[in-house]
C-alpha cells in the first residue's frame, strides 16, 4: 500500500480478517472498508491519520477503542457487533454518523444522551437523523436549519455517501 500514494480508499470487506494488522502509515487513505470480516479488536488504525470513513460492521468486536487518534474520522459504522456497554469518551468528537445498531449497547440507560453528549456535531446516529439536524421544510424559513457547521464542506467530497450510509454493508460493488 505505501507504493500507492494516490490511494485513498481500500476495500477489504468478506475477506475472512481476524486481526487489523500493524501497517506504514498511510495519510492519503480516507475510507477504510473492513465490515464483514471476523475482526476482535479496533487496534493499529493510527496509520490511517486523515481517516474519515470507516465500516467495521458485522465483526466480532465487543469493545469500542482505539478510535482517539483518527480526529478526521466523520463517519464510523460499527453496527452488528458484539459490543455489550460503551465508553463514549473512546468516539471521536469530530463523528457526524455514527452506526452501532445490532450491539447491545444500544440498549443500556441513557445511551442516546451518552452519545450525543460526547458527540457535538453528530447528525446521525443508528441510521436515523438527530432531530433539529434535518433541512427544514421548504415552506419553512431557512435560518431555521440546524446543525451546520464550517466543517460540513469536508464532507462532500465522499463519493460513499450517494447512497445512504448503512445501507449494502459488504455488498458494495464498484
Amino acid at each position: 500500500f505505501e507504493e500507492l500514494p494516490a490511494l485513498q480508499t481500500i476495500r477489504l470487506d468478506r475477506e475472512d480478517i481476524c486481526t487489523i494488522g500493524r501497517l506504514g502509515r498511510l495519510p492519503g487513505i480516507h475510507s477504510l472498508y473492513l465490515q464483514r470480516n471476523r475482526i476482535g479488536k479496533i487496534e493499529n488504525l493510527d496509520c490511517f491519520p486523515n481517516l474519515q470513513f470507516l465500516s467495521l460492521a458485522g465483526n466480532c468486536i465487543r469493545k469500542v477503542e482505539n478510535l482517539q487518534p483518527l480526529q478526521h474520522l466523520r463517519f464510523l459504522d460499527l453496527s452488528q457487533n458484539q459490543i455489550q456497554t460503551l465508553d463514549a469518551d473512546e468516539l471521536p468528537r469530530s463523528l457526524r454518523l455514527l452506526d452501532l445498531t445490532g450491539n447491545e449497547c444500544t440498549h443500556q440507560p441513557g445511551y442516546r444522551e451518552l452519545v450525543l453528549g460526547a458527540l457535538p456535531h453528530l447528525l446521525q446516529l443508528d441510521a436515523q437523523p438527530l432531530h433539529g439536524c434535518v433541512d427544514p421544510a421548504p415552506d419553512e424559513k431557512q435560518e431555521e436549519k440546524h446543525c451546520s457547521s464550517s466543517e460540513d464542506s469536508d464532507d462532500e467530497s465522499f463519493s460513499e455517501l450517494s447512497a445512504p450510509f448503512t445501507a449494502g454493508k459488504g455488498a458494495q460493488t464498484e
